[in-house]
C-alpha cells in the first residue's frame, strides 16, 4: 500500500530553485565591487595557472563571513604584477587586501567571487593603521624604550642569531664577520625561523624564548635577513613580535635589509641596521675600538710608569739624604745629652762626697777634744754610723743616676731602631727600583732601538735607509735598514 501524493501543493526541484537564485543575483549584482577582506588562504592551481582564494571578514569575536573567490589565468598574472610593483610581495595568506569582484553563482559549486583586479594602496593602508595601534599600544604600557635601556657588553662576542642558513643577508652578515683580518673572538650560534609571511611571528617569538632558556650563554640576540618590499616586512610590525622583543632581558639588534619605512620591531630593539652587513661592522667596530684604546692605554701607561719611576728614584735619594743627616744630627745631639748626663752625675756625686768627707772631719777633731772614755767611745760609735749613712746615701745618689741616665737613653735607643728599621724600607726600596730598571730589563733579553736618539715604540716610524742604533744588557749596535 502506498501512500497518496497530494498532486495540489506547488514545488519546485533543487535545480529550478538554484537557478531563480543565480537569476536574482544576476540581475541585483550585474557589475564588480570592490570588496574589503582577508586572504585566509591562496592558492595557484599548477597545471591551469588559475587561482583559488578563500576570503574571510573578521572582528575581535572571530570570523562573521567567509566566501570562495577565484581569479582566472588570464586576469591573475595581472594582478599579481600590480600588487608586487607596490606592495614589493605577492598577495599571500593573513593580508588584507581590496578586491574587485563581481558574485558568481553555480548551482553545483555555489556562490562565489570572480577576482579581476587589486588595489595595493589599501593592503598599505591597513598595515600602516595596525602598526600606528602596535607603537601606540606599547607606549600606553610603557615598554616601548624597555630593551633600548639593556646593557649591551663593550665586547658582546656571544651572538645568538635568528635567521636561516639559506638567507642571503645572513650569508654576508657571517662573511664579513670571517673575512675581518683582526680575527676578533665574535662567535654566534643561528636559531632558524620563518623570516616572512603569517608563520613568522610565531616562530620569531619560538627562536626568542629558546635563547632565554639559556640567557647566560649569550651577549645580544639579532635578527638578520635579506632585503624584501613593504608587505614581507609587514611581520616586523606585529604587537605580540614587537612586545617580546621590547621585553627581552637581552639586548636586541635588527639587521633586517631594507631602506624604506621603519619597522616597529626596529624602533623597539636596542639597535637597528639598514642591512645585515652594517650590522656585523658594528660588532667588528665595538672590538677595533676597544683595541685601539687599549693600545693607547698600554703605552700611556708604559710612559707614565717610566716617568713615575724616575720620580720616585729622585724622591728617595732626597729622602735618603735627608734621613742620614737626621740620623747623624739625632745621634750627635743624645751623645752630646748623654755625655752632659754623666758629667752632672759625676759633679753631684763628687760634690756629695766632699760634704760628707768634711762632715767626718769636723767630728774627728771634735773626738780629739773629748777626754771622757765613754764619750770617746759614743762618737767612735757615731763615726761608724755616720761612715753608713755616706755609704747609703751614696748609693741612693749613685742609682739614682742609673735611672737618670737610662731615661735619657731611652730616646736614643728608639731612635736608633727607628733608623736602623728606615735603613731597612730604604734598602727594599733600593731592590725593587733596581729591578724595575731599564738595565734588569735588558738583562732579560729585552733590547731598546733608537733613532735620532729617540726609543722606537712602533715599527711604523722607520723606514728604509733610516739608521737605527740597538741597545743590549752589555753593549750597543748601529746599524742601517735596508
Amino acid at each position: 500500500m502506498t501512500a497518496d501524493v497530494n498532486t495540489t501543493i506547488k514545488s519546485f526541484s533543487l535545480a529550478e530553485v538554484l537557478r531563480s537564485i543565480e537569476a536574482v543575483l544576476k540581475k541585483n549584482y550585474p557589475k564588480s565591487y570592490w570588496v574589503r577582506c582577508e586572504i585566509s588562504r591562496i592558492g595557484v592551481h599548477a597545471q591551469s595557472g588559475h587561482c583559488y582564494m578563500e576570503l574571510v571578514d573578521k572582528n575581535e569575536k572571530g570570523i562573521v563571513a567567509q566566501v570562495k573567490a577565484m581569479s582566472w589565468a588570464d586576469k591573475y598574472p595581472f594582478i599579481c604584477s600590480k600588487f608586487e610593483k607596490v606592495t614589493g610581495n605577492l598577495p599571500g595568506n593573513g593580508m588584507q587586501v581590496m578586491l574587485l569582484c563581481s558574485v558568481s553563482f553555480h548551482p553545483v559549486h555555489g556562490i562565489s567571487l570572480m577576482v579581476t583586479d587589486i588595489e595595493p594602496s589599501f593592503t598599505l593602508g591597513e598595515m600602516a593603521r595596525m602598526k600606528n595601534e602596535a607603537i601606540a599600544k606599547l607606549k600606553l604600557e610603557g615598554i616601548f624604550q624597555q630593551n633600548k635601556q639593556t646593557q649591551l657588553p663593550l665586547l658582546p662576542g656571544r651572538l645568538a642569531i635568528i635567521s636561516v642558513d639559506t638567507s642571503r643577508g645572513y650569508q654576508d652578515f657571517i662573511q664579513t664577520l670571517q673575512a675581518d683580518p683582526n680575527h676578533y673572538a665574535i662567535s654566534w650560534t643561528l636559531f632558524d625561523a620563518i623570516l616572512q609571511g603569517e608563520n613568522a611571528v610565531p616562530t620569531l617569538c619560538s627562536a626568542i624564548k629558546k635563547i632565554l632558556l639559556n640567557q647566560a650563554d649569550y651577549d645580544a640576540i639579532a635578527i638578520i635577513r635579506g632585503g624584501a618590499g613593504e608587505t614581507g616586512l609587514s611581520c616586523y610590525d606585529d604587537y605580540h613580535l614587537a612586545k617580546t622583543i621590547a621585553t627581552c632581558p637581552l639586548p636586541f639588534l635588527t639587521g633586517i635589509g631594507h631602506a624604506t619605512n621603519e619597522t616597529v620591531v626596529e624602533m623597539v630593539a636596542h639597535t637597528s641596521f639598514i642591512t645585515p652587513t652594517a650590522a656585523a661592522q658594528f660588532f667588528l667596530k665595538r672590538f677595533e675600538v676597544a683595541e685601539q684604546a687599549l693600545a693607547e692605554t698600554s703605552t700611556l701607561l708604559f710612559s707614565e710608569t717610566k716617568i713615575l719611576l724616575e720620580e720616585k728614584k729622585s724622591g728617595l735619594r732626597t729622602f735618603a739624604e735627608k734621613l742620614n743627616a737626621t740620623v747623624n744630627a739625632n745621634v750627635s745631639l743624645h751623645r752630646n745629652q748623654i755625655s752632659t748626663a754623666a758629667n752632672q752625675t759625676e759633679m753631684i756625686c763628687k760634690h756629695q762626697l766632699a760634704l760628707q768627707m768634711r762632715q767626718m772631719n769636723q767630728q774627728a777633731t771634735e773626738l780629739k777634744y773629748k777626754t771622757s772614755h765613754f764619750y770617746f767611745a759614743a762618737h767612735i760609735q757615731n763615726i761608724g754610723a755616720v761612715q753608713e749613712n755616706i755609704r747609703r746615701v751614696a748609693k741612693n745618689f749613685i742609682e739614682s743616676g742609673k735611672t737618670e741616665l737610662n731615661r735619657q737613653l731611652a730616646p736614643l735607643l728608639y731612635s736608633m731602631q727607628s733608623i736602623h728599621v728606615q735603613k731597612q724600607s730604604v734598602s727594599h726600596l733600593e731592590e725593587k727600583i733596581k729591578l724595575m730598571s731599564p738595565l734588569e730589563t735588558l738583562k732579560r733579553g729585552y733590547s731598546i732601538t733608537r733613532h735620532d736618539g729617540k726609543a722606537i715604540l712602533d715599527a711604523n716610524q722607520l723606514s728604509i735607509g733610516n739608521k737605527i742604533e740597538i741597545e743590549f744588557a752589555n753593549g750597543k749596535i748601529t746599524t742601517t735598514l735596508n
